[in-house]
Order: structure tokens, then C-alpha cells, then sequence
């Protein structure tokens, strides 16, 4: 014998899974907004704006290698890991390279 499904199931089911989509990432901003002002309550010091400061200047020092003049300078002068234009010795001697 076969029992026909009710309709209403699949409805409860698709609107239940709708909202659980927007449920969990609303959580997950509420917490954490929560929680970040709790901690800029001065609670936990100056951490959370020190944080926020270094995230900031890492953002910086990334934009001005595309943008700054670090797209232009580093190249000739070099950086501890890649030897600069400016300081290669076998492009200054013509292509010898001195050992000493």
C-alpha cells in the first residue's frame, strides 16, 4: 500500500532550510559584533585597537606595492630576498661577476 506524502511537508522543509540560510551568518555577525564591543569597552585594553591598526597598516604597505612608489623603487634598489638594479654587480662590471 502506498502512503501519499502531504504536501505541506516539502513546504515546511524548503522554508525551514530558507531560514536557516540567513540564520546562521545573522548569529555569527551578531556574536562577533558582541563581542568586538565588549572588547572595545576597554575591557581588554588597547589589544582590539592595536589589532585593528596593525591589520590596517598591513592593508597599507600591500596597496602601496601596487599603487606607491614601492612599485618603482623597490625594483632598483632591492629588497633583503631579491637584489635590486641599482646594486647588481655583474650588470655594473658587463656581465663579470667579482669574487673579490
Amino acid at each position: 500500500m502506498y502512503i501519499e506524502e502531504p504536501r505541506f511537508s516539502g513546504w515546511l522543509f524548503g522554508s525551514s532550510a530558507a531560514a536557516w540560510i540567513w540564520l546562521w551568518p545573522g548569529c555569527g555577525w551578531a556574536m562577533s559584533g558582541l563581542n568586538l564591543s565588549f572588547m572595545f569597552s576597554g575591557s581588554a585594553g588597547v589589544n582590539p585597537a592595536f589589532t585593528i591598526v596593525g591589520l590596517l597598516l598591513v592593508l597599507a604597505w600591500r596597496n602601496a606595492g601596487w599603487y606607491g612608489l614601492d612599485r618603482w623603487v623597490l625594483p632598483r634598489i632591492g629588497t633583503p630576498w631579491h637584489q635590486g638594479e641599482l646594486f647588481d654587480r655583474q650588470a655594473a662590471d658587463g656581465g663579470e661577476v667579482r669574487t673579490t
